[in-house]
C-alpha cells in the first residue's frame, strides 16, 4: 500500500520521500516512481528507532524546504507468533507495538513542526479493520492498530486550530505481502471473502486513491475521521 500511495502522489506532482527498513525494497519502489517522472528521496530506516526517524525527517525537510503530508504506512503482523493474550510472548507484543504504533508516533512527533509551519499540513495514519474491533487471533496487532486511531484523533483535535488535519485509514483485505502471509490456503481465503460484501480482495491502488483525496484541498473539512476501506467487511 505504501508503494501504491507513493506512486499515486508522485503521479499527481508531489515531491515524494520514502523510507523502508530494507534498502533493496526502497530501490524497487524508487525505480517504479522514476517511471512516472519522479525523483524520490530514499531513506533506509527502522521506524521504531527514534534517532533514525528524527534524522530522516530533518533530511526530508531540509531538502524539500518543508513537509506538507505525512503518510505512516509501516506495519508488521507477526504471523505464527502473534496470537491470543494468554499465548502471546512479550517480545512479539513489544516489536508489534514498536513498529505499528511507536513508529507512527515518532514520525508524527518530528514532522509536526514542519506540518504546522505549512498551515495546511496533513497526517494520514494507516490502521486496520483490526483496530476497530480487535483481532481474535492477533491481539498485539489489533491493539497496535487501535492505538493509531486514538493517536490520530488526539492529534486532529489538538492541532486543528493550527491548520493541521489528521485522519486514519482502516483497510480490510488488501492485496499485500502481509495478507499473503496470513492466508493459509484456499479454504481460509473463501471464508474471509464470504465476509466481504463485494466478494473480492481490495487493491492497493484503491487505498492510494482515497489517500490522495484526503491529502488534497478537496478534503479540507475532513479531519479526525476514521476511513474504512474494506469492501463491506462484516466480522
Amino acid at each position: 500500500m505504501g508503494r501504491a500511495v507513493a506512486r499515486r502522489f508522485a503521479a499527481e506532482g508531489a515531491r515524494v520521500a520514502i523510507t523502508d527498513v530494507a534498502a533493496a525494497q526502497l530501490e524497487r519502489i524508487a525505480a517504479e516512481l522514476r517511471e512516472v517522472g519522479a525523483e524520490p528521496l530514499c531513506y533506509a530506516a527502522d521506524v521504531a528507532d527514534e534517532e533514525q526517524v528524527a534524522a530522516t525527517v530533518d533530511a526530508v525537510a531540509e531538502t524539500f524546504g518543508g513537509i506538507d503530508v505525512l503518510y505512516n504506512n509501516a506495519g508488521v503482523r507477526l504471523v505464527g507468533r502473534d496470537g491470543p493474550v494468554d499465548r502471546l510472548d512479550r517480545t512479539v507484543w513489544d516489536r508489534t507495538l514498536a513498529v505499528n504504533a511507536t513508529g507512527a508516533f515518532l514520525f508524527c512527533k518530528y514532522a509536526l513542526p514542519h506540518l504546522l509551519r505549512s498551515r495546511a499540513g496533513v497526517i494520514l495514519n494507516v490502521s486496520s479493520t483490526a483496530g476497530l474491533g480487535g483481532d481474535s487471533e492477533a491481539h498485539a496487532y489489533g491493539a497496535s492498530k487501535g492505538a493509531l486511531i486514538a493517536l490520530t484523533k488526539g492529534i486532529a483535535q489538538r492541532f486543528g486550530r493550527e491548520g493541521l488535519r489528521a485522519n486514519v485509514i482502516c483497510p480490510g483485505l488488501i492485496e499485500t505481502p502481509m495478507l499473503d502471509a496470513a492466508l493459509e490456503g484456499e479454504e481460509l481465503t473463501r471464508r474471509l471473502l464470504a465476509q466481504v460484501a463485494l466478494r473480492r480482495i481490495g487493491r492497493p491502488e484503491e487505498v492510494a486513491a482515497y489517500a490522495a483525496f484526503l491529502a488534497s484541498e478537496e478534503a479540507s473539512y475532513v479531519t479526525s475521521s476514521v476511513i474504512e476501506i474494506h469492501g463491506g467487511l462484516v466480522k
